[in-house]
């Protein structure tokens, strides 16, 4: 068991879920424009755009990625992000926002997003969970990705706090983990096996409200 005062999560694959289906539609589109990669290609640029306009990147820095790989610009990169993240809430958020928030702790969300802050809480409202969640810091907004250190500080400095281990950090992503680690916050990784890189693993989201001593 932990004693925190403060959970800072990741969305992406954590609080919401991928819609994989988004990205096959999105794929159908530029097959039926005769483009030749394959899903798993398109994915993968898609994940750059995301980088590229997550950190405030410009347009023709996009266009220099989908010239590079002959990409036809038919896509919406933000649509997309919302199709295949933010309309898919995880089953077991819910219960467990709630139930952390119930025992006083404070609570963030802090995700590499090409949605500004404000979009991203319309999303959480959508879901009916905003209301559990105390800040939301998106990439798009403050120009810093996962897992640079100013991304991290930035919604604990929102939250009146520093890097301890009274603040945790709920992620997936390896690289996520080890930035929170290194600046000194409690990690905890959601992931089905664990790496061993994390302070403490959990493979049900619901596992942190047995994790947390508060609860």
């Amino acid at each position: 068991m932990i004693v925190v005062d403060i959970i800072i999560f990741d969305a992406g694959d954590v609080l919401v879920l991928r819609n994989e289906n988004a990205f096959v539609s999105a794929f159908k589109q530029l097959q039926q424009v005769r483009w030749e990669g394959n899903i798993e290609e398109f994915k993968s640029i898609s994940r750059k755009i995301s980088d590229i306009m997550g950190k405030g990147g410009s347009d023709k820095e996009v266009q220099r990625v989908l010239n590079k790989y002959n990409v036809p610009q038919i896509l919406d990169y933000r649509n997309l992000e919302v199709q295949a993240f933010w309309n898919n809430l995880h089953p077991e958020a819910k219960e467990v926002l709630k139930g952390l928030k119930a025992h006083g702790l404070k609570l963030g969300v802090l995700t590499d997003s090409v949605l500004p802050e404000n979009a991203v809480k319309s999303h959480l409202k959508n879901h009916d969970i905003m209301k559990y969640i105390d800040t939301v810091v998106t990439s798009a907004t403050l120009q810093h990705v996962k897992p640079e250190p100013e991304a991290y500080l930035e919604i604990l400095g929102r939250l009146n706090a520093t890097p301890d281990k009274n603040t945790a950090f709920v992620g997936h992503s390896e690289d996520e983990i080890i930035g929170a680690k290194e600046i000194g916050m409690l990690t905890i990784e959601y992931l089905p096996k664990s790496t061993g890189l994390a302070d403490h693993h959990i493979s049900r989201l619901l596992d942190l409200l047995i994790l947390c001593k508060h609860i």
